[in-house]
This record gives C-alpha cells, structure tokens and sequence, in this order.
C-alpha cells in the first residue's frame, strides 16, 4: 500500500468505508424484514386467539339466553344467535368425527 500515490490510497479507504456501509445497511435491512416477520406472525395468532374468544363469548351468551324462560323474545333471539353463530363459524375442523 505505500508504493501507491496518495490519491489512489485515498479512493481504497474510501471504497472499503463504502463496503462497509453497505454491509451495516444490509445487516439493517435483514434485522427490519425479519421484526416485520415476527410481528406479522404475533398479530395474526393474537387475531386467531380473540376471533375464538369472541365465538367463546357468543356462544355462553347466547345459552344463557335460551335458558331464560322467564322471556319468550330471548329465547327466540338466543337460537337465532346460535344460528347465526353455527353459519359464521369457521368449521376448520369436524368438532367429533363418527366411527367407521
């Protein structure tokens, strides 16, 4: 490195302070996307876990209800509750699965 003139030493330092920058912006953007991942995953199984507790929540309301005798209305409103229930849900999955 000494037997290059002064400027060219100069424009090496310089390109390897560019190198670099470039590699910590990099690094940068890595760590970014990858908290981007993460917290896309952790809202959606958060999003996940309150939808069920809304279902939850519905569904116990909804048979509170239609064990109410002493009115006829929230009894009505309560099985039209668990109807609606029934066609919002999601069936993922079969709740029982009969013996073959």
């Amino acid at each position: 490195m000494a037997a290059l003139p002064v400027k060219d030493r100069e424009e090496l330092r310089h390109q390897r302070a560019g190198s670099r920058m470039q590699v910590v912006s990099s690094l940068a953007v890595v760590l970014g996307v990858g908290f981007t991942a993460f917290g896309l995953v952790y809202t959606a199984r958060t999003l996940e876990a309150t939808q069920e507790a809304q279902i939850t929540d519905r569904y116990t309301k909804a048979v509170e209800q239609l064990g109410n005798r002493g009115s006829l209305d929230a009894r009505i409103g309560a099985i039209y509750a668990l109807e609606r229930l029934a066609s919002d849900f999601d069936w993922k999955a079969p709740i029982w699965k009969a013996p073959i």
